[in-house]
């Protein structure tokens, strides 16, 4: 199908809401930060809270804070967390200003995957990455620098992607931006207006579409329909019919 955007509606019309009723949750209330940044659900059901200052466990009572220790390699290894995604496998994983780390629910440990200077920046700085888990609960990390395929909690494979470099903008692309499911057991990626339909036995490109000059991808979803939606960079919402 063809991606498309929405009509404009009519004369526009006020929805009606029942009237909410809000809590608050603040540094007044024990959370570490009032800068929130990222909000997710773990397997159990709790509350993690990523902060510019601290992460944030709440169980509906009240907040537990998880600072980083310098001193300790097992630690959070910034307190600055602009994203946190929940894992497959009993763990959450975080992008701090320090790169990516993964904190196991279980034993209450963070792995960092800092090895020195030839590290990828992925894992030293904060890269605005994708991560992905595939139906067995594995790790991938789409990057700049490329894909990292994880082959347990603790060590990774960088993967070809197979992807034709193009030029947008001025700068080259050659890597994923982001990679998502549908609800046919296909896989899907996506780099400022393009969309890639990837073999999910080696993550290489099948198919590519274009979208138009003026649209940058900024997420994919998949609905329960199948349908994705797509949120763009000052282009709105558009959908892509299977």
């Amino acid at each position: 199908g063809a991606a498309q955007s929405f009509p404009r509606s009519g004369a526009a019309q006020s929805p009606v809401f029942p009237q909410l009723r809000f809590a608050q949750l603040t540094e007044k209330e024990g959370l570490s930060c009032n800068q929130v940044q990222d909000i997710i659900q773990d397997e159990e059901g709790l509350i993690w809270i990523a902060t510019a200052n601290g992460l944030n466990r709440f169980d509906g009572y009240g907040c537990t804070r998880i600072f980083a220790n310098r001193e300790d390699p097992a630690s959070l290894p910034s307190n600055e967390i602009i994203r946190a995604t929940a894992g497959r496998q009993h763990d959450i994983w975080l992008q701090t200003a320090a790169g990516i780390c993964r904190y196991d629910l279980a034993t209450h440990t963070f792995d960092n995957f800092q090895s020195g200077p030839s590290t990828p920046s992925v894992f030293r700085d904060y890269e605005g990455c994708g991560i992905w888990f595939d139906p067995q609960g594995t790790t991938y990390v789409s990057s700049p620098e490329g894909l990292y395929h994880f082959t347990d909690n603790r060590h990774y494979l960088t993967m070809e992607e197979g992807l034709k470099p193009f030029v947008r903008h001025d700068r080259t692309f050659a890597t994923y931006k982001g990679i998502v499911s549908d609800h046919e057991c296909g896989l899907w990626a996506y780099q400022e207006n393009m969309i890639f339909r990837l073999d999910p036995r080696n993550m290489k490109v099948i198919r590519s579409f274009t979208l138009p000059p003026s649209v940058t991808i900024v997420s994919m979803l998949f609905d329960h329909r199948n349908r994705c939606w797509i949120s763009t960079w000052h282009s709105g919402i558009l959908v892509f019919d299977g």
